[in-house]
């Protein structure tokens, strides 16, 4: 092989046999950089980039691989603008936060950067390196938690429930493992109903505490006062069913959960949480060993809660920001359920979007080539009868 710069050659390793070796699987050579080759700088304490370049430029490398030593433990985050909680389907939009308070973040975006439709959906890449595994898992656990994106969905929560798992910690992770396990840890993604609890009660505190809430335009309603909330992967309603000095209870999809207040924080669900303002709009709570961040948002749009039918009529709508890449019916077309309608691009990837049911396109709303914002109305139907 007569190629001369940087390279990565992948392999796949697997289970240890009786013998205790494990075998390995060549699978290509990539003549670049990878994405993770933060890692290897961090255990190594090379610069690759450099070394790529002084290689293209003629210059020898300054050592030999007997020469090269690792120290330490490296975990990469690569940090995405996709919603695990929607088939990873990719996020578009300008960026009111983009930070991080890691030793090493590697970010394409700044608050106030707007993050396209077109191109691929990373944002950055938040990296830890440590003396030990169980240290970085750890620090990335930490660092990931104190992460700062918004308003975009991205990969880190489902990243921060994938690290909370035994098997992760334990080095038994593998490929198909995440692909056993995704079910269980995106449900796990979402902050427990307790978090919720603490920060509506929070935020029912009188002035002086925390703020009084009712300042806040997001609070609707008389009896019971409601708002919606964000944790970073999902958005949910919560109420105040009953607001007291030192008691209260807070609805959360239907069920009551009761909470009371102490000198140093708020009790509910068998926790104790801390809590701080961090922003104008954003809570930080710790109930020992977590830290978690919800967000006060306003109310989803109703067009992204119109999928279905109601009243004989069914319409589709964005699910993402996107480009219109294909338009495959008309008004008058008779559909059946589960038929392509429209197709979108975003992020060098197809989402091609479906009849709920069968029925006739009563409007057709965009044309191919039209940038549409997630939520938007795309085609109306009839339902069949």
């Amino acid at each position: 092989m007569r190629y001369v710069n940087a390279g990565t050659f992948e392999f796949l390793v697997g289970s240890p046999a009786a013998s205790g070796r494990r075998p390995f699987y060549f699978l290509e050579v990539n003549p670049r950089l990878q994405v993770e080759h933060p890692v290897t700088e961090l255990v190594t304490g090379l610069d690759l980039v450099e070394l790529q370049v002084r290689v293209a430029a003629g210059e020898p490398l300054p050592f030999t691989q007997r020469q090269v030593s690792f120290s330490g433990h490296a975990i990469e985050c690569r940090i995405n603008a996709e919603d695990p909680g929607t088939g990873f389907a990719p996020n578009s939009g300008r960026l009111s936060e983009c930070s991080s308070s890691a030793a090493r973040f590697d970010a394409g975006f700044s608050a106030g950067d707007m993050v396209p439709p077109q191109y691929d959906s990373l944002l950055g890449k938040l990296i830890v390196h440590t003396p030990d595994r169980a240290s970085a898992v750890a620090t990335a656990i930490s660092e990931l938690s104190n992460l700062r994106i918004s308003p975009l969905r991205t990969t880190a929560p489902l990243q921060l429930a994938v690290m909370r798992t035994a098997a992760f910690q334990d080095g038994a992770a593998s490929i198909d493992w995440l692909e056993r396990e995704l079910p269980d840890l995106l449900d796990a993604v979402p902050a427990p109903s307790s978090w919720w609890v603490a920060a509506a009660a929070a935020l029912a505190r009188p002035a002086g505490r925390y703020n009084s809430p009712f300042a806040c335009a997001e609070w609707v309603g008389a009896s019971p006062r409601s708002l919606w909330l964000d944790d970073g992967s999902v958005q949910r309603e919560v109420s105040l069913v009953k607001v007291g000095e030192e008691r209260g209870v807070v609805q959360i999809d239907g069920i009551e959960h009761r909470y009371h207040v102490t000198r140093d924080g708020i009790v509910t669900g068998g926790n104790k949480f801390t809590v701080s303002w961090d922003g104008p709009r954003e809570l930080c709570l710790s109930s020992h060993p977590e830290t978690r961040r919800l967000r006060v948002v306003r109310p989803p749009h109703s067009a992204h809660r119109s999928h279905g039918t109601a009243g004989g009529a069914a319409v589709v709508v964005a699910p993402l920001a996107g480009t219109v890449a294909e338009v495959r019916v008309a008004p008058g077309d008779a559909v059946a359920d589960g038929q392509v309608l429209v197709v979108l691009e975003a992020m060098k990837m197809e989402h091609q979007l479906a009849a709920p049911s069968d029925g006739t396109i009563a409007a057709v709303h965009v044309t191919p080539g039209q940038v549409v914002p997630n939520g938007l109305l795309l085609v109306e139907l009839t339902a069949a009868n």
